[in-house]
């Protein structure tokens, strides 16, 4: 049934995606031949000892300050699905899984249909950066404003569909699923240079920073439930797929700085704490959102309330 469920999720986000324009940006990756040096952007590892404040809203963090107890999530509504919701998500104890309502509907860029789907987003150093669907699905970069509750267009992709995203430091980082490849992307253009192939088939991704202890990339695949630890630099796989012990039906990933952990989410609205190592899959309360995309602070963000 769950199975049946993903067809069915599927075929909905391909119905908010409509017949592509024609003339779309060339699919093709450039070469990765000589790759550009990321470890200048990596984050330095911090203590960790300190970094899991139970008792507050928000979190110390030796590197960048304090760090917001929530995650962002965003909802596509509507009968013509163009209706966008920011959503907050606390991971704070005392109220863990409350949801509230940041944007009622966020304003897609100019030249850009409004019914469209939010594929996935990050923060990249304060930016809310996010997969949306232009000319094909999921080919165009966007930031998002909280405040104003608009997004602006960073750029075109060019590296087909970009069905996840996360960051370290100033890299941001993607899955092509069109291409079945980790992508390094200008924040600047949105443009995407193939890091390298993934070592199989990718259903239903995602992608997150590991953490400072690591500070490698984790990749989710819900097709077969397992997280892969891949390098920032090469893209290679370090070790083999850590098998999660939890049936997705779709699940995106992110690596809260201040909570020192991954969460994921996946549809119909279920919040979970992955356990890396053992591939462990702690169940949270379910919230009352799709949760297709999912965005960790890496700080205060301006009008999203710590």
């Amino acid at each position: 049934m769950r199975r049946i469920a993903l067809l069915a999720l599927q075929c909905s986000f391909a119905l908010a995606c409509s017949t592509p324009r024609p003339s779309a940006p060339d699919a093709a990756l450039p070469d990765a031949s000589a790759p550009r040096d990321v470890v200048a952007d990596l984050v330095t590892p911090v203590d960790a000892s300190a970094s899991d404040a139970r008792s507050s809203d928000t979190t110390a963090d030796a590197a960048t300050g304090t760090i917001p107890n929530w995650l962002l999530t965003a909802q596509t509504t509507g009968s013509r699905r163009d209706v966008h919701q920011l959503l907050r998500i606390s991971v704070a104890p005392a109220d863990y899984g409350a949801m509230s309502t940041i944007c009622a509907n966020i304003q897609m860029p100019a030249g850009i249909r409004q019914a469209n789907t939010i594929e996935a987003m990050t923060f990249v150093e304060g930016r809310l950066l996010a997969s949306i669907t232009d000319m094909t699905t999921a080919d165009t970069l966007i930031e998002i404003d909280p405040c104003r509750c608009t997004a602006t267009s960073v750029g075109y992709f060019m590296s087909g569909s970009v069905s996840a995203l996360t960051a370290i430091g100033r890299s941001l980082f993607g899955i092509s699923s069109t291409n079945n490849a980790l992508i390094e992307i200008d924040t600047r253009s949105g443009r995407g240079r193939q890091i390298a192939a993934l070592p199989r088939r990718w259903g239903g991704a995602g992608l997150t920073w590991s953490g400072p202890a690591r500070n490698t990339l984790f990749a989710s695949n819900a097709g077969d439930e397992t997280l892969t630890e891949l390098t920032p630099r090469t893209g290679a796989a370090l070790g083999a797929p850590i098998a999660l012990d939890y049936n997705f039906v779709t699940l995106t990933v992110q690596f809260h700085r201040g909570r020192q952990r991954i969460f994921g989410c996946s549809a119909p609205g279920e919040l979970h704490e992955i356990d890396p190592d053992s591939g462990h899959v702690t169940v949270q309360p379910g919230i009352n959102a799709l949760c297709q995309s999912l965005a960790a602070p890496n700080g205060s963000v301006a009008c999203v309330l710590d």
